[in-house]
Parts: structure tokens; sequence; C-alpha cells
């Protein structure tokens, strides 16, 4: 239902897209861009500008000349130094699109280059910028007694975020010295705090609306705010509305990207087969300016060490600046990157002791009372509704697995193949809620709820959200607990100017943070209705429920307190003429507590499925020289993994008693695991990059050959 009220939404003209906003008067800006990877900026020249066009740079901005990020910064437009190929140097403003585009190329920046970092693989000129390391026992001890050694080497590619809508900002400066800003943003009161920062007034004097995100993989977090810095900055300068607008190839070749991250793997297995010492080393590509660091390496770190019984183990992990633009959050922060390393290695391991891949996990899963290297005693075993279990009965794995391993080891090479080989893969992980220790209470969000003396309701909320989803949630969480009709409830839009401050729009807090606080609140005025009159108004903002110990630099302590657990099965079969993979099923079991809406739950689980089915079949986004072209935003553009295949979902521990905890990260945490390992299976070459595209696969079968 929440998808057609969207669409009913976007036919009537209710919906708020930044392409189609317009004034009269408005003008237009264009970034100019840095052409080097890494250079001094020496000098910009520019040809002689008609009166109705402008030129903005970093001496131009009367405030700050940056984006905070929980600490850490970026430049709204860099002065004397460009980090990365498409950094913006400063805005060229004028009346027309196709007027400052023809300028713009009359303009020249003379630069000193110097050395560049472009490549994870090249760490020859990139910096260290977090490094981390935690052990338990004698690793070189354990692994030099162990009865066998395996060793693996896993890459997770950078990834685009495929929104619907480019990135962009609408400004309009008013004479009494306020602005208002139209934004697609996961987090409007970061904008606001952003641009008033930026032009050195108020936040009370800055309204910051939303318009809408559309499906966005979390790529409208943090830079909507630059964006709407710089707008803002040119309507303060010209007096005028400026709309900034991307291109889609524009913004494909220079917004901010998902993570890179490569991680190396020495494991021992004792005489059973079983896990006794592993070393292990993450290499974490954040980009030009690293941001949302602490968060993805305390989930990529925890992650890796989360689930599997291992009494000695050594964890490294670093994050490393680049040369290219800014890397961080992407359907997550760096949970699935981990996951996938993890849960191939596994079942490496299991193929190499000839053990079923479900078994070897059983074996080996941590159960309650042990703990892992980061986090407390467990109170559950890992797999405690036996995930894994249901997966692997719902889609008959061991079956087909025995069946195609039976066929892998009959043929002699994958080119004698006729009929494409079928594999079968399966995978266990977890997706953790909200930000981790106390950063989650530090963000501090906010909601007001108030019921009218005629018994109806508002949520005053500035949380946004990709569809009318969470909306419908939130609506059914007011009417059960206020016992008010849903007609009787309305919502107040984002915006800065009238509704709470709530933090970002991620990692599952709408489900999570926000849909409690609501509760929490809903709860308050409950109590107070029948003794106080109306109309009543409360206020509540998101505490932990629990003391939450977390020190990120040894990292030692509880980092997540609201876990969700998923299993997958993903079964292929790949072309020996194109090597196009098919999937012909994907089978996921999910342990995310109370489900609220059950077909809505679904649908998100489902998008997440193919999402993450493009990351790891299909969207590959390569460098080269720090640049992306033409050709590969074409290319990019038609990756996109199409499949018809039966999605088959399961929930389970939904339980009135449950507390509702998130579950849109899950597939990206499972699928790509259980699809490489299911190609591997398929073809008989050990998968260990994603995504495995055909071109791929073709180079590693070819190589093999």
């Amino acid at each position: 239902m929440a998808s057609v009220l969207s669409l009913r939404n976007t036919l009537m003209g209710r919906s708020l897209f930044l392409t189609d906003m317009f004034a009269p008067n408005m003008l237009y800006a264009l970034t100019i861009r840095c052409e080097r990877p890494h250079a001094r900026i020496i000098e910009t020249r520019l040809p002689d500008l008609p009166r109705d066009v402008s030129y903005l740079r970093a001496a131009d901005i009367p405030g700050v000349n940056y984006v905070d990020v929980f600490g850490e910064i970026a430049p709204i437009l860099a002065e004397r130094e460009g980090l990365y190929r498409g950094e913006p140097l400063g805005l060229l403003i004028g009346p027309s699109p196709a007027r400052i585009l023809e300028i713009s190329k009359q303009i020249q920046v003379s630069y000193e280059t110097l050395e560049a970092a472009t490549d994870l693989d090249d760490e020859r000129n990139a910096t260290v910028v977090v490094e981390r390391t935690k052990q338990r026992g004698n690793i070189e001890k354990a692994l030099r007694t162990s009865s066998q050694l395996v060793e693996g080497r896993y890459r997770t590619g950078i990834q685009d975020h495929l929104y619907s809508e480019p990135i962009g900002a609408y400004a309009s400066a008013a004479n009494d010295g306020t602005i208002t800003v139209f934004s697609p943003s996961q987090w409007p009161h970061h904008v606001r705090n952003t641009v008033a920062a930026v032009l050195d007034m108020p936040e009370s004097a800055c309204r910051v609306r939303s318009t809408e995100l559309g499906v966005h993989l979390d790529g409208k977090l943090w830079y909507p705010s630059v964006v709407a810095a710089q707008a803002a900055l040119a309507s303060r300068h010209t007096g005028k509305p400026v709309k900034l607008l991307y291109n889609r190839e524009e913004d494909f070749c220079f917004s901010p990207k998902g993570i890179q991250v490569r991680v190396d793997y020495i494991s021992g297995l004792d005489e059973q087969g079983n896990l006794s010492a592993a070393d292990i080393q993450a290499t974490i590509n954040l980009g030009a300016y690293p941001l949302f660091t602490e968060e993805i390496v305390t989930r990529v770190a925890a992650a890796l060490v989360a689930h599997y019984r291992c009494d000695t183990l050594r964890l490294r992990i670093r994050a490393l600046r680049t040369n290219l633009p800014p890397l961080n959050a992407c359907s997550g922060l760096g949970n699935a990157h981990a996951a996938f390393a993890v849960e191939t290695h596994i079942s490496r391991l299991a193929e190499l002791t000839q053990t079923s891949p479900i078994d070897w996990k059983r074996r080996n899963l941590l159960r309650r009372g042990q703990t892992p290297l980061i986090g407390d005693r467990l109170t559950a075993n890992s797999d405690q509704h036996d995930l894994l279990g249901r997966a692997a009965a719902a889609s008959d794995f061991e079956r087909k697995f025995a069946a195609f391993e039976l066929q892998k080891k009959r043929r002699r090479s994958f080119s004698e193949v006729i009929d494409p080989p079928r594999g079968i893969g399966i995978a266990f992980s977890y997706q953790a809620s909200g930000f981790s220790g106390q950063l989650e209470e530090q963000v501090g969000s906010t909601v007001r709820v108030r019921v009218e003396k005629d018994g109806s309701a508002e949520l005053l909320c500035g949380a946004v959200s990709e569809s009318d989803a969470v909306r419908s949630v939130w609506r059914q969480n007011l009417s059960t607990v206020l016992n008010i009709a849903d007609t009787e409830i309305s919502f107040a839009s984002p915006d800065t100017e009238h509704t709470t401050d709530c933090g970002p729009a991620v990692l599952s807090r709408n489900m999570v943070v926000i849909q409690r606080t609501i509760e929490t609140a809903c709860n308050a005025i409950k109590r107070q209705r029948f003794r106080a009159p109306l109309p009543l108004e409360v206020r509540r903002t998101f505490r932990l429920s629990r003391t939450t110990e977390w020190d990120a630099q040894r990292l030692h302590g509880q980092p997540h307190t609201i876990l969700s657990h998923a299993a997958a099965v993903v079964e292929v079969e790949v072309s020996p003429v194109t090597y196009e993979t098919a999937v012909r099923g994907v089978w996921i079991v999910v342990d995310a507590g109370r489900i609220l809406q059950r077909e809505q739950a679904t649908r998100v689980l489902e998008r997440g499925v193919y999402a993450a089915l493009g990351w790891a079949g299909a969207e590959e986004v390569t460098f080269t020289d720090g640049a992306l072209s033409r050709d590969d935003y074409h290319r990019y553009q038609h990756s996109r993994f199409t499949t018809t295949a039966p999605i088959t979902i399961e929930f389970v521990g939904d339980g009135e008693k449950s507390a509702a905890r998130g579950l849109g990260e899950l597939p990206m945490a499972v699928i790509p695991a259980a699809f490489a390992l299911a190609v591997t299976q398929a073809t008989g070459r050990y998968i260990d990059t994603i995504p495995c595209t055909p071109e791929t696969l073709r180079s590693y079968l070819e190589e093999d050959a």
C-alpha cells in the first residue's frame, strides 16, 4: 500500500522534487572542478564575465569552509589543494544552464601535479588515518602448531548509489537576512547547521525543507549539506533564488561512493577441521575525505569476528585516505563488506575439510556463554532460531549442494560444459541498527507528539523516509497506543522550522530509534490523557535502554545492542557461452524482532535483495587514474542485475513481546556471499571478489584454462 500511496502522491503533484522547482528570477549554478587526482591549485583564470554571471570561490565564503560530520570535515570549496579529480573549486552562476556551461569552458585552472593514491593496492601515497589492533592469545604459536593453514584475500568493490534524482539544492535568500533551502537530504538539520555555519548566520535564520528522496542507498546522507551550502552561498551573493542540480553523469563521476575493503585471512585448523587460530587484516579505502571513520572501522571490525568461535585471534584494521571521491555510506557503513569476507572464507574452510557448509557453521558458531573478540559474553546462541536450518530446508540446500558438488567434480573444465552448470551458496550474518556506543545518544533524536482538543493527533518529527512505508508504521503505532483512528493522525513534513531534529535517516534508525521514541512519547500522553485537559503535547529524546560501554580506540566493550540476523541461500546457473549468471532462486530467513507491517517489511527485503545482487554480480566502479569516464557512466547505468527468480522470505522471532529491529541492510550482509559461493560451485573457480561480473568471470576462467 505504501508504494501505491507514494505513486499517487507523485501523480497528484503532492511530491516535491528538486528538478521541478522554479522561480521567475531563478539563477543556475554550475560547479567548477579540479581536473587532477591530487594537485596544488596555482591560479584560476576567468574570462570577462557578463554582468549577469558571477563566479564564487573559497575566499568568498563568509563563514567556515567545511562540512562537519561528527568532528571530521570536508571542504565546501577547495582553496589551495585538490585531493580528488572532480573536487569543487568554485561556482559559476548565471541565468541559464546553457550559458554558464559555455562560459565554464573558458575558465582555466593551472595546477602543480602531486603524487596521488588512486588504488587500494598501491598504498605508497595513501595516508593511514586510523589503525586498530586487537589480539587474544599467541597468534604466531597457534598458527605454527595448526594442522592446516588456509590463506585468502577478499575484496569488495566501490558502489554507486543509483538514486532516482541527482544531488542538488535550491536556495532562496530573503531581504530580512533569512534563507530557505530545499534539499533531498537524509539529514535536514545537518543541512541547516552546515548552511548556517558556512554563511556565518544563526541557525534560526536558516530554514531547510526536504524534497523527495526516492531510493537512495544512503547516498544522500551528508553530501547534500555540501551542495546546499554552495547553493545558499550563491543565493546570498546574488540576492536571487539559485538552483544547483547535478546532471546524472556529473553525479556518477564526482559524488561520494561506498567504501572499498580488502580483507586478508590466515586461518589455522585443528585436526578435526575446526577453526583454532585466525590472523585477519582489513584495509578500508575512505577516499579523499574520511567521514564516519570510527563508525565504519567499528562495524567492519565487529562483523569480522562476530559469529565464529576462535580461541586465538588477531585483528588488524586500517583506514586509508586516498585520492578518490569520499567513500563512506552505501546501504550501511561497512558491515556488508566484512560479512562477505567472513562467509566466503568460512565456506572455503568447510570445503577444504570436506564438510557441509551448514554442518561446519553450526559446529563453529559461537554459543551462549562464549565471548567474541569484540563484544560482551553472549546471552544466546549466535543462530538462536536456527536461521541456517530454516533457509536450508526452504531451499532444499543439502540435496542441491551435494548434487551440484558431484557435477562439479565430474567435469574436467568449465569450457567443456554444454548446459549452464548450477551452484548454490548459503551465508549467515547480522545487521546492527543505530550508531555504535554512545554516539546514538549524542545524536539526540527528538520527537514531538500532540493530541488536539478534537482528539486528532499530529507527529512533529524531522526524520526523513524514502517512501510512505515507514510513516505508515508510525501511523499504526500512534493509532494503536493512543486509540485514535488513522484518519485523525497527521504528520508535519520534515522542515527544520517546525519539526524536531531526529538525526540522520540511516542504519535503520527510523524503524528502531525514531519508532521507539515515538512509542515512548505516545505512552507518556496515554498516561496524562485522562488526568490533564487537551491539547497535550509531549517531547521525548531517545535514550539507550542500558549503558553501553564501548572504547573505539581499543575495540573494547559492546559496540551495538540492537542486532538483527539473517541466513540466505542463492541458487544460480552460469552460461558457458556469455559467462552471465542467472539467479534461479533466493531464500532469506530473518530474525528482526516484531514485524509491525509484514507486507512493508517483505517489500523492503525484496528491494534489498535486488540491490545486493546488483552489487555482487553487476555494478562495477573502476577508477582509472582517479577518474570515471562517460563510458563508465553508461556501462554502470546498464549494469543493474535483473532476475525474475522467486524470492522466498520467512520471518522468525516475531512475537508480540519482541521489540522491532532493523532489517533493511540484512540482504546486503548475506546475499553477496551466498551469490559468490553459488558461482564458485557452478564454475569451479573460487570467487573472492565482488562484483563478479561476466567480464571478471571470463578472465578468471580463461586464466585457469
